[in-house]
């Protein structure tokens, strides 16, 4: 038996259903609980996009870093969004670099602040776990630069190279 006729015979006993271009195997239960997950993760993505950019992250500067990123293959655009193209650590590595170039820290503690980098990186939420340690790890308990693994001395070079 051939795939599509797997597939004519599971749509024919209700096994398989075709919805908004997705397959859903199972019972009509399983069908709601995927709408229900889907509305929910569609509603999730409005309210990551109502996000508002952190003014700092606007700026002529700030301009100059994502073109410069963007020149360097780190990034490109998806309509107003920026997509990271390199390793999660890599993004862990700007984020911190740039936050200090730009003064993106926490007022009270000098912390880097993730979440306003959520307005402008269509997927700064799935990498960022991996990016947090790595900056733990690798850059942030070294007081010198020089001490840095090479990405993130790349990424510093290259921006300070083109901004200043």
């Amino acid at each position: 038996m051939s795939l599509e006729e797997i597939f004519a015979q599971a749509i024919l006993t209700g096994g398989v259903t075709i919805l908004n271009c997705s397959v859903v195997i199972g019972s009509n239960a399983q069908v709601s609980d995927f709408l229900q997950n889907t509305a929910a993760s569609n509603q999730n993505l409005k309210v990551d996009q109502e996000i508002k950019v952190d003014p700092r992250l606007k700026t002529e500067k700030a301009a100059l870093i994502w073109k410069t990123l963007t020149e360097h293959k780190y990034i490109h655009a998806e309509g107003s969004w920026y997509v990271w193209d390199r390793t999660q650590a890599e993004y862990g590595y700007m984020v911190y670099i740039v936050s200090d170039i730009l003064g993106v820290k926490h007022p009270a503690n000098n912390t880097i602040m993730w979440k306003p980098f959520h307005a402008l990186f269509l997927n700064a939420s799935h990498i960022e776990g991996v990016a947090k340690a790595s900056v733990s790890n690798n850059i942030s308990q070294f007081s010198n630069y020089n001490a840095w693994c090479n990405e993130a001395k790349n990424i510093r070079r290259i921006l300070l190279e083109y901004i200043s």
